[in-house]
């Protein structure tokens, strides 16, 4: 059954992930809006020496797009 994660859960679990990664780490989203302080994980993993990609097909539209 799939499950739908909301926008908190979905950080929390994301932020593991970043943390947990000790040989490489690879995200992957249609869209991309990483919120501060998941960008400063990601950020800390690759100064680390971590291998990071991140792979996206979109960013999240600005409100002034619509316009």
């Amino acid at each position: 059954m799939a499950k739908l994660l909301t926008e908190a859960p979905l950080n929390f679990l994301l932020e593991q992930l970043v943390l947990k990664s000790t040989k490489n780490l690879v995200l992957v989203s249609l869209y991309l809006k990483i919120n501060p302080r998941l960008c400063e994980l990601i950020s800390d993993k690759a100064k680390s020496g971590v291998p990071v990609t991140v792979v996206y097909g979109k960013t999240e539209l600005e409100r002034d797009s619509f316009r």
